[in-house]
């Protein structure tokens, strides 16, 4: 569907930005559908851990160790749709970047339904908590307004650090815009990594993308 939205976009990065913006917030939103299951995994284990069945350590790792194939399938086919019909970068290591970047963003929000699962045991507390947090993590993540224009140390200190979208959308347009330069009027040229950091204040540094993706297995490891 977000592929479909920005069908063969324009090369303006704002255009793009947007397309990958909307694409990671809303992907990740939408995949908050599958926490009736893990209440009813909690609630499973619960009888089991009162039975002394089961404890907390095989519960989480037999949840991350099942979910992982579903993830990476739901990364790979949404990631290639919305790669294809957007018109990125064709070429086979940033496409595989987009993939992995996507799955890891899944498997963070995975630990963070888990988490807010556990603590509420109640679908409707538990769906308003993660569409809450969720829309803060959007409004910080560095598309509405740049990180060091964030006011105060409530939205710049710990919330833009803190939300995992901040990192996927980063490394994500360190990836398509790697490579690439643009026309500073007739006779001169930027990179493309540098007009990201003029406008959106992300790294200079090429090699950024993978401190991001680093950024959110710590991030998958908290949860």
């Amino acid at each position: 569907m977000h592929g479909a939205v920005f069908l063969i976009i324009s090369l303006k990065m704002q255009v793009r930005v947007t397309a990958i913006f909307v694409f990671v917030s809303f992907a990740s939103l939408l995949s908050i559908s599958g926490l009736p299951a893990h209440i009813e995994e909690i609630k499973v284990y619960s009888d089991e851990q009162s039975n002394q069945h089961s404890g907390a350590f095989v519960f989480v790792l037999g949840n991350l160790l099942s979910s992982i194939p579903f993830l990476f399938l739901v990364s790979i086919s949404s990631s290639l749709a919305f790669y294809f019909l957007v018109g990125l970068q064709d070429e086979f290591s940033l496409l595989m970047y987009f993939v992995l970047n996507f799955f890891m963003c899944l498997l963070v929000n995975e630990g963070l339904m888990l988490v807010v699962a556990s603590i509420w045991q109640d679908v409707y507390c538990s769906m308003l908590t993660l569409v809450s947090l969720h829309v803060i993590m959007m409004l910080v993540a560095g598309y509405f307004r740049i990180r060091d224009e964030l006011p105060g140390p409530v939205w710049t200190y710990p919330l833009s650090y803190l939300a995992f979208h901040t990192y996927s959308i980063q490394g994500l347009l360190e990836n398509e815009y790697v490579g690439t330069s643009f026309a500073v009027g007739q006779v001169r040229t930027i990179s493309g990594i540098q007009a990201l950091h003029s406008a959106y204040n992300i790294s200079p540094d090429g090699n950024a993308k993978w401190g991001n993706l680093l950024e959110e297995y710590k991030q998958g490891k908290m949860n």
